[in-house]
Parts: C-alpha cells; sequence; structure tokens
C-alpha cells in the first residue's frame, strides 16, 4: 500500500441487503481516529494488560455468521486502487447479498469492533515487490502485540490484535493481495492490475461462498 496521509477517510460501501442501525452514525465512527482514541491505542500498546481499564472496556459484540470485506487504499496513487475499486463492485454483486464491504484509503482502529462482530474477513489491497497482477491470497493471524507505529500505520494483523483484545473475538480472515506496478500519484490502475481485476472479485467471492457454506 502506498503512503497516505495520517487522516485518510474511510467511507462505507454497503451490500445490497445489509441495513445498519444508524448507517449515518457508523459511517462517522469509521471516517478518522479521534485523540482519544489514539490516546487509548497509545496506552494499550504501551501496557498491553491495560485493555482492561474502564476506559478500554466495550460491549461484547453480537457476532454474526457472516463476512466483512474491506478493500483499502489510495486510489489517488495508481494501483493502489485496487482495493477500494475491488470493493466497489463486491458491494453490488448478488452473490455477496448480506455481506458488509468496505471501501477505505487506509485501514483505522475503529473498524476493530466490525470486525469482532463477524466469521470471516477479507482485507484486498495492493501490494508492492510482487508480479503485477498476480494474486496472492494468505492467512491472517492476529499479531502477537502491538506496536508503537499503530496510531500512525494499522495492518490487518493488529485490526485482529485489537479485536480479539478489545472485544473478545477475532474471525477468520484472509489476505487477498495484488502484485501492483506502480503507485505514482495521479495515475490510473495500470493495464495489467485493471485486467485483475475480475479475477479479484472471483477470488473474494469464492471466499466468502466457501465460508458462508460451510457455516
Amino acid at each position: 500500500m502506498a503512503p497516505l496521509p495520517p487522516n485518510g477517510d474511510c467511507d462505507l460501501v454497503l451490500g445490497p441487503s445489509f441495513r445498519p442501525p444508524g448507517g449515518a452514525l457508523l459511517i462517522r465512527m469509521v471516517r478518522g481516529t479521534s485523540l482519544a482514541g489514539a490516546a487509548w491505542l497509545f496506552d494499550l500498546i504501551r501496557a498491553p494488560g491495560r485493555e482492561h481499564d474502564s476506559r478500554l472496556r466495550h460491549h461484547d459484540p453480537v457476532v454474526s455468521p457472516k463476512a466483512l470485506v474491506i478493500g483499502y487504499g489510495n486510489p489517488l496513487r495508481g494501483d493502489d486502487a485496487i482495493g477500494q475499486a475491488a470493493a466497489e463492485l463486491l458491494a453490488g454483486t448478488a452473490v455477496l447479498d448480506g455481506a458488509e464491504v468496505i471501501a477505505c484509503h487506509q485501514l483505522l482502529p475503529e473498524l476493530a469492533e466490525r470486525i469482532a462482530g463477524v466469521t470471516l474477513a477479507v482485507f484486498v489491497d495492493a501490494e508492492a515487490g510482487r508480479e503485477p497482477g498476480r494474486i496472492v491470497v494468505a492467512r491472517v493471524q492476529a499479531a502477537a502485540q502491538l506496536s508503537a507505529d499503530l496510531i500512525h500505520h494499522v495492518d490487518p494483523a493488529a485490526l485482529l490484535f485489537l479485536a480479539s483484545r478489545l472485544y473478545g473475538h477475532a474471525p477468520e480472515a484472509h489476505l487477498v493481495a495484488v502484485g501492483a506496478a506502480s503507485f505514482d500519484l495521479g495515475a490510473p490502475l495500470s493495464q495489467t492490475v485493471a485486467a485483475a481485476l475480475p479475477h479479484v472479485i472471483a477470488t473474494v467471492r469464492q471466499l466468502v461462498l466457501d465460508h458462508l457454506r460451510s457455516g
């Protein structure tokens, strides 16, 4: 994923049948990390046992047998847009009816609560250093601990850690990584990566369908 401003926005793209309670409030919750949120994250990084502090104690989410797909990346930096492009297309497909789909510039700590409420999380992102257009699916495990870099950079493993520590549940998770050719500012998707987009969609759909059928 290309470098991003620390205050990148995160917008919801909802599947056809997803009807969140208080939808506008939910969108605001994931648009940025507040100063208070940054403070409790810093406390958790410095003293991992602090997740039991009353300030950090959240209600246990109701875990639903459904999937959450998060496509992320900067749409202004060439192939880094592949995650959001995939999420936007997946949100309109009937095969993911009932699944929640999120498209965002970067991962934010506030997404941990959403992740804790599902049984499958699928992340879609561009990856440098891999053959352009190549798709690799990898299982994601929760990080063993948080790093001091969390406030500036959150990855899927860190989100799973937060979901488990703060909300008591981390779901099965996979990263669908797509090899990127360019992260140039203002560039569109490269021809190779754009051609891989249908295969990215098919890969994510299959992960979700296999999980829902097995559950």
